[in-house]
């Protein structure tokens, strides 16, 4: 592609057949956020869209538009990475293959690290910012994105009766929070090893 010897016809058919196909075998395992996302599209797009006879400095929207709609239909990574992602989860979760577990073991760590007695999943998108990057974080910060919707009931922190709370839930609720301020009280619950209201209010 970088010789410039194709011609734009031929161009068109390695990207779409061979680079996008090899970028978006790996996505299933990676978590790229939106930069490091548009940052590989733009090192490939920066070399094959001049080689197709069109503008480097094209509108995004219009490269990754289907054809049908007039566009170049070259998917975008960062969606195909989120609809990757989200059929493992479909596919796997839940279930007890070595992928399954893997999913179950990072939603019980990640509920854990953010204190909710609510699924992960219905987690409102400012609160998702307390945890540290992860696949699943990653692919639930997608969802949202997308108002894609999992019911899930497992890896819930069990509370000691009906009207406990999550102490997180609570004070993420109040929206009167930065992020940073947050994730300091996120960290002195974690310190004091206590989810829930109960934890510190009964001995």
């Amino acid at each position: 592609l970088q010789d410039g010897t194709l011609s734009p016809t031929h161009v068109d058919i390695a990207v779409r057949t061979t680079v996008m196909k090899t970028l978006e075998y790996g996505l299933p395992a990676t978590y790229m956020n939106t930069r490091m996302c548009k940052k590989a599209m733009s090192k490939l797009l920066g070399i094959v869209l001049p080689r197709m006879k069109i503008n480097r400095n094209i509108n995004r929207e219009a490269v990754h538009l289907p054809i049908a709609y007039k566009g170049l239909g070259i998917y975008d990574l960062e969606t195909s990475q989120g609809i990757a992602h989200t059929k493992m989860l479909l596919l796997h979760g839940g279930s007890t293959s070595t992928t399954g577990r893997l999913l179950q073991i990072s939603l019980e760590q990640s509920t854990l690290e953010a204190g909710t007695t609510k699924s992960l999943f219905n987690i409102e998108p400012h609160m998702l910012k307390v945890l540290k990057p992860t696949w699943l974080t990653n692919t639930i910060s997608f969802m949202q994105k997308y108002s894609i919707q999992i019911e899930n009931n497992d890896g819930n922190i069990d509370k000691w009766s009906a009207d406990d709370k999550g102490i997180m839930d609570i004070i993420g609720n109040t929206q009167r929070y930065t992020t940073k301020e947050l994730q300091a009280i996120n960290a002195c619950r974690v310190f004091l090893q206590v989810n829930t209201i109960t934890d510190i209010t009964t001995a």
